[in-house]
């Protein structure tokens, strides 16, 4: 039997690291809400070694808004700047030596990474909204186009606004214009990689001794290693595939993170 190159056991252990590492933000003033709860789902049972799934929720405050680049009149209004990550997740183990697509998404799950960005008033009015999602390419059961048919669907791709926004029907969108296109190529992430987007895109240097550790950038490689690593070998697989011959390489995964199929 070939060896599983990852077990939930393995990743969720990861996590829990990870958690135990950002609760030192604190110190920082960074704040993060929400971590407990995450830490609660992670100590349920876990029934199936080869399968996992995590639907969380954090909220990170204390942003610098100084750093955003926020128009001037708009910074004015904003006294704080808070962020929402929601993350909807199921994976699947690999063997060692198989490079497949180990993020499940079916008629009964769908995977998504969402960041809001919300601009709170001195009344506590979250008034100012922005969000971008990282999604999975939505397909109908005969594996042919999903939503969107006609449109470039990258496997997994970044997008700003989308139904977060267009459905706020008490929000003031003032003269921005806002579509659902360019959906941008992007590899997966998971909550560890959703985390650590956060806090490199939003607080930077105030969290470059937690970032800079060991401990952190291991916790970091192995997230990279589980998901990223089988999506670049896809990649280099379609032009370089005679260098990949002892690996088992999915079949088709490369065209869909091109948008191609």
């Amino acid at each position: 039997m070939e060896k599983v190159a990852f077990k939930a056991s393995n990743v969720f252990s990861d996590i829990s690291r990870f958690i135990n590492l950002l609760k030192d933000l604190k110190k920082s003033k960074i704040q993060v809400e929400g971590l407990d709860s995450l830490m609660t789902e992670l100590n349920k049972k876990l029934n199936d070694q080869n399968n996992w799934k995590l639907n969380t929720k954090l909220r990170f405050k204390n942003i610098n808004k100084k750093d955003l680049k926020i128009p001037e009149q708009i910074l004015q209004n904003v006294k704080e700047i808070i962020l929402e990550l929601k993350i909807s997740i199921t994976e699947k183990s690999y063997t060692v030596n198989s490079i497949c697509d180990s993020i499940i998404q079916d008629r009964n799950v769908v995977y998504g990474v969402q960041f809001v960005t919300y601009g709170k008033t001195a009344d506590d009015l979250e008034k100012y909204k922005m969000s971008w999602h990282l999604d999975k390419h939505i397909r109908n059961y005969d594996n042919d186009d999903g939503r969107g048919k006609g449109f470039i669907h990258p496997e997994y791709h970044f997008n700003m606004g989308g139904f977060v926004l267009t459905k706020s029907n008490d929000f003031n969108f003032g003269n921005v214009l806002l579509t659902n296109t360019p959906r941008i190529c992007h590899p997966p992430l998971d909550i560890i990689l959703s985390i650590d987007f956060v806090l490199k895109n939003f607080y930077g240097v105030r969290v470059k001794n937690l970032t800079d550790s060991n401990q952190y950038k291991k916790i970091i490689s192995t997230s990279k290693q589980r998901l990223w690593r089988p999506y670049f070998i896809c990649v280099a697989n379609h032009w370089e595939s005679k260098r990949f011959d002892d690996l088992n390489i999915e079949v088709n995964f490369a065209e869909k993170i091109f948008g191609e199929v």
